[in-house]
């Protein structure tokens, strides 16, 4: 018995030894081997979810933060945004964050998790609860505050939940989701009861607001909306104002409960699969005309749906196909994949409150990542009794380029002696787009635009005395005018400008805090008059009203044409314009632009403009160039489209003047006050405010 007990530990200490555990045991000073104790290994955790706006983010990707840092989650199934996080030896909580594709630009989005398992979705909504939690804007939110936050208080992210749920109550009940979890809760985009509730509201978080509109509310004859702070309490957030955010519209004089008679997703289906099918074909073959894009513009539906329709659905002075031209003819857009259409506002009902017309966004990405998107209206050619085959894309139906659009602008003074704003500085900006002429050529003489932020009277443009595509700002025209009569507006309130100025300022800031006091806002010319108080930005909702009246052919009095258009978005604060991100110009591009460069630009037929697209910051859709010099006398302009890029690629543009056969004049002829060159970069950010960094250089 004692031999038999001593060699058993040795026994088994070979048979450790051979399995190659030198190292994991140790020897007793008796010379007895002690076995480790056995490490079981951590059971396997995660968290899964979807991402989604109301339709799939397209290009997700997922991050997951924590106490250990981030890591990428897995996406499970790209076309829905389904997506797996290991949370395996990790401790909440977590901050979850998606960046993709949606309504045409690059979004972020967060949602938390205070568990280790389970569903959590990350939407627009969830985004706002994270805001809540964290008082502050979760683009920019640093994972060590908001673990403090919920250290402190450990209820506070479910408090922000349950205060959005009774905010948003009426909403849950009416789309099917009454008692449901905004974060946990069953979500399928396209197809299920809260990504109903996602389709019926849009939620933006910018600066310190969080701004929520319902379709009902932007569908309304007057649209409503509701903005709370960050930095409210969720007991604030819960009591905040229904009313402006309504299940019911009224459309056209008529009553709508758009959360069950908007345009369903059986419709917005149907779209999807005829931009599918189009886009499916080669270019030869979508040029043809084929049966495959039949489903898709009006300009192709037989003749029986076109019955009692107009022959021409206009769009910026283009008919359906028109529109669709640049891609249509795109081989790069061979197979491309279109997200589900988003509603951006229900434009039309009939007398029984059915949905006619939507203005609405669909969003592309290429084979090669690329990705874009467009604007447009859907109409129902024909009302069918038994289905919604008659819907197709139809454009605005304007005769003339007649749009409106908030911008924010970031101005770099390359001259910075010269700066107009006195140092580099950001603007809100409403940029006032009108044709200089209409689609069968005829010439516009003069416009005048009304609406909120602008002078009562309204605001008049004329032709620039350079070569602009668009009419120019003007003149701030008084009660006591008549309207568009020159001779009776006071000189003082009438500037021929040169350069292509259509952008009239509401607000502006020094992108510098320190250098605040050399902002300056100038007073008593034509593109604003004066700064408007934060209490005034705020009275201009989205889809404000604005209403152009243009004038042609010699005729002062009566309009040629009336146009009432709307604004998707609020316009920026001066707090929200500091929380921008913003695209760069490569340093190349600026250099040519300076008469001291070596490389400065000599002149020529076109421009040629370059940056590296940046992660998390909406893409370059245009550039914009002007150079006016003593030379040339007038101001040539010149804009182009660009595709949208991937973070981190480099672009090239080349910008042709607008004018065919006219040269872009020499940077290096700049000599006289009044020369200048500049730069527009222009991009778009998810909920409709356009985005521009523009590059000066004032001789």
């Amino acid at each position: 018995m004692k031999n038999q007990t001593i060699l058993v530990p040795v026994v088994l200490a070979a048979l450790l030894s051979a399995c190659g555990g030198g190292s994991s045991s140790t020897t007793s000073t008796s010379g007895v081997a002690v076995v480790p104790p056995v490490v079981i290994p951590p059971v396997s955790t995660s968290i899964s979810g979807v991402a989604a706006t109301g339709a799939a983010i397209l290009n997700a990707s997922v991050t997951l933060t924590s106490a250990a840092g981030s890591k990428a989650c897995s996406i499970t199934d790209a076309s829905s945004a389904a997506f797996v996080c290991d949370t395996t030896g990790l401790v909440a909580p977590f901050l979850l964050t998606v960046s993709g594709v949606s309504n045409g630009t690059t979004v972020q989005l967060s949602s938390a998790s205070t568990s280790t398992a389970g569903t959590t979705n990350i939407t627009p909504i969830t985004n706002a609860i994270v805001a809540t939690t964290a008082n502050a804007d979760p683009a920019g939110l640093d994972f060590a505050n908001f673990q403090a936050i919920l250290k402190s208080n450990p209820s506070a992210f479910d408090d922000a939940k349950k205060a959005y749920q009774t905010l948003l109550g009426d909403l849950m009940t009416a789309t099917g989701n009454q008692g449901a979890d905004l974060v946990s809760g069953k979500l399928v985009a396209g197809n299920s009861a809260q990504d109903t509730l996602l389709d019926a509201i849009h939620l933006d978080v910018s600066g310190g607001s969080i701004t929520i509109s319902t379709m009902a509310g932007s569908a309304d004859d007057t649209p409503k909306q509701l903005q709370i702070f960050v930095n409210q309490t969720p007991a604030q957030v819960a009591t905040g104002d229904k009313t402006q955010l309504p299940v019911t519209a009224t459309v056209g004089g008529v009553s709508v409960d758009l959360t069950k008679k908007s345009f369903s997703a059986a419709s917005l289906a149907n779209l999807q699969l005829a931009l599918k099918n189009c886009f499916s074909s080669m270019v030869a073959v979508r040029n043809s005309k084929s049966a495959n894009c039949g489903g898709l513009l009006v300009d192709d539906v037989t003749a029986p749906l076109l019955a009692g329709v107009p022959s021409a659905y206009l769009a910026g002075g283009s008919s359906g196909s028109a529109q669709f031209s640049s891609l249509i003819n795109d081989a790069g857009m061979d197979n491309a994949v279109f997200s589900l259409p988003q509603i951006i506002r229900v434009n039309s009902t009939d007398s029984q409150g059915n949905v006619n017309k939507v203005w609405l966004n669909f969003t592309w990405v290429r084979s090669d990542g690329l990705f874009g998107s467009l604007d447009t209206v859907a109409q129902i050619v024909t009302a069918p009794s038994t289905s919604e085959s008659g819907w197709r894309l139809v454009g605005n139906q304007r005769t003339l380029l007649s749009r409106v659009r908030q911008y924010a602008t970031r101005r770099i003074w390359l001259n910075p002696a010269n700066a107009t704003t006195g140092t580099d500085a950001y603007t809100a900006e409403l940029q006032l787009d009108i044709g200089v002429a209409d689609k069968s050529g005829t010439a516009v003489d003069f416009a005048i635009v009304t609406g909120p932020g602008l002078p009562a009277a309204g605001m008049l443009l004329r032709p620039s005395s350079g070569v602009c595509s668009t009419l120019n700002l003007s003149g701030q025209l008084l009660a006591t005018d008549i309207s568009g009569d020159d001779a009776t507006v006071a000189a003082t309130r009438i500037k021929a400008r040169a350069n292509c100025a259509n952008k009239f300022r509401f607000a502006g800031v020094a992108i510098d805090p320190a250098k605040q006091s050399q902002f300056i806002a100038p007073t008593g010319v034509n593109w604003l008059t004066p700064l408007l108080t934060d209490a005034q930005l705020a009275s201009i909702k989205p889809f404000s009203v604005y209403h152009i009246r243009t004038y042609q052919g010699g005729v002062k009095t009566v309009p040629s044409h009336n146009y009432e258009v709307l604004t998707q978005s609020a316009p920026a604060t001066p707090t929200s314009l500091r929380s921008y991100r913003w695209q760069d110009a490569s340093a190349a591009t600026l250099a040519m632009l300076k008469p001291s460069s070596a490389s400065a630009f000599a002149g020529g037929a076109s421009f040629p403009v370059s940056w590296t697209g940046r992660d998390g910051v909406p893409a370059v859709t245009g550039a914009t160039i002007q150079i006016l010099t003593s030379k040339t006398g007038a101001v040539v302009s010149g804009s182009a489209s660009s595709k949208p890029l991937l973070p981190g690629v480099s672009a090239s543009l080349n910008v042709f003047p607008d004018v065919a056969l006219v040269a872009f004049p020499a940077v290096t002829d700049l000599n006289a006050s009044g020369n200048f060159s500049f730069l527009g970069l222009s991009s778009m950010r998810g909920n409709g405010l356009y985005l521009s960094t523009s590059y000066e250089y004032d001789f």
